[in-house]
């Protein structure tokens, strides 16, 4: 007889990479069929005509990658690796687009009016690409981020900013590749080659119009109302909703989050982990102002708001990491370690209703069942918050409740952040020279994470697992 199947927490994710598997296989049967069409004469004009299909291949399976579903995540390695695929899509994409002209000796061939339209959507690409790609180099060359306005913009661009431009690079590529069609002899005289060609086209277009506009409207989420409202800090608000109808919540997994859309976001539906336990009625996430959206939910959101929630998305899961654990976490950071702690407080209470017993004894067994469910030893936190914190209460609370947590919670407004050398020697029971089978989970801005990932890797911590909401 099988026990019965948590509410709390599910079984963890599994992810593949039959998505980049399948797609390399595509390219490869792309390559054969262009090359075994287009003359050997004119190799070079040959290459350059496949280097525009490469292009416009790559920036289709960008869009493609770019809408949020958990099936899509699961087929490209998790959310992550999804992420930062869709970034080197676009940008191997653009420089082959750059190239494609030159190499195949139609730079300017077409009708004038659409080579000035091509110069002009080839630099927004460019613009875009470069935008995404600071995006990533910020956190690694931090002088960036004291770039002057209006470079700032696109240096260091805010997220409203990013967003603009990325809901309009189709608009440029749908342009850039209708120039592609009339420019490229190939693709005129050979049906079969404008047929493929025009159905990446379509492919692409029709996965970025669904990304960036339709599937905000297209609603596959749950309709919710806003039943509470609680300050965490000046920047911060932590709001709970319940189902406006009789549905029950759609079961994710803690650390997961979600996409949340209400009335004047106007860039479509925003990403806030969910700190609430799975299996609850109630869902709550976390929102700190960093935008236009987000300042407009923190100012607007009151009790009675309807809002439409899509998801649960995200493959963060602490049971990858060892029963010896340190978790660090900076600025909204906190929030996946939040969901996890509640969690395990809800699947211990879950174990205690399942006993049909309520007692101090049964507490004890429930809740070494559940650390020895999740493979926990010992864990001690690292929570650096810039002037007044959130959780912070919250969290001594989960510390005087679990006898294998411990929290450090250290204030950057009065020093810096300790190093990864300085977290290791500082905490309880760890040699800085013997660190195997120590695990580390890391949530928080990218610098910091960047930082102390190289650091603790060098260290010997080994997993090392992060949440850096990289949804940019």
């Amino acid at each position: 007889m099988t026990s019965p199947e948590s509410r709390v927490l599910s079984a963890p994710i599994r992810s593949t990479l039959i998505g980049p598997i399948v797609a390399g296989a595509v390219w490869i049967l792309l390559a054969v069929f262009w090359f075994s069409r287009t003359s050997w004469e004119t190799a070079s004009t040959s290459f350059g005509g496949f280097l525009g299909l490469t292009a416009l291949y790559l920036f289709s399976l960008g869009f493609y990658l770019n809408i949020d579903s958990a099936g899509i995540d699961a087929r490209w390695g998790g959310m992550h690796h999804r992420h930062n695929i869709h970034k080197w899509l676009g940008l191997v994409g653009f420089i082959f687009a750059l190239l494609s002209p030159s190499l195949s000796g139609s730079t300017l061939a077409g009708p004038r009016a659409m080579n000035v339209v091509a110069i002009v959507a080839l630099v927004l690409i460019g613009l875009t690409v470069l935008i995404t790609l600071f995006t990533q180099l910020v956190p690694i060359w931090p002088v960036l981020r004291t770039v002057p306005f209006p470079l700032s913009w696109f240096v260091n661009p805010p997220y409203d900013v990013w967003r603009v431009f990325q809901d309009l690079l189709g608009v440029w590529v749908t342009l850039l590749f209708a120039h592609a069609y009339l420019a490229c002899p190939p693709l005129r005289q050979d049906p079969l080659l404008a047929t493929v060609f025009s159905l990446l086209v379509v492919f692409g277009v029709c996965c970025w119009i669904y990304a960036s506009f339709l599937q905000r409207f297209v609603f596959k989420g749950q309709r919710m109302v806003v039943t509470g409202v609680r300050s965490l800090a000046s920047k911060t608000v932590e709001i709970t909703m319940e189902p406006s109808d009789d549905k029950p919540l759609h079961k994710g997994r803690p650390g997961q989050y979600v996409a949340l859309s209400a009335p004047g976001v106007v860039n479509g539906p925003h990403p806030f982990t969910e700190v609430s336990a799975p299996g609850r009625d109630v869902m709550q996430v976390a929102i700190k102002v960093s935008g236009i959206d987000t300042r407009v939910l923190r100012e607007k959101v009151g009790v009675g708001m309807e809002v439409k929630v899509r998801g649960p998305y995200g493959d963060l899961d602490l049971r990858r990491a060892t029963p010896r654990q340190v978790w660090i976490a900076a600025g909204i950071g906190i929030t996946p370690f939040v969901a996890w702690l509640r969690a395990i407080d809800e699947l211990i209470n879950e174990k205690i209703r399942r006993s049909g017993v309520s007692s101090s004894k049964i507490r004890k067994v429930a809740s070494q069942e559940v650390i020895d469910q999740l493979g926990l030893d010992t864990v001690d936190m690292w929570f650096f918050h810039h002037g007044e914190p959130a959780y912070a209460e919250e969290l001594y609370y989960w510390e005087d409740r679990f006898s294998w947590l411990e929290v450090h919670i250290r204030d950057t407004t009065e020093s810096e952040r300790q190093s990864a050398a300085e977290i290791i020697a500082e905490t309880p029971g760890l040699d800085i020279d013997h660190l195997d089978g120590v695990s580390a989970v890391i949530c928080g801005p990218k610098t910091m994470m960047r930082r102390y990932s190289r650091d603790l890797r060098s260290l010997g911590v080994h997993p090392i697992i992060r949440e850096d909401f990289s949804f940019r």
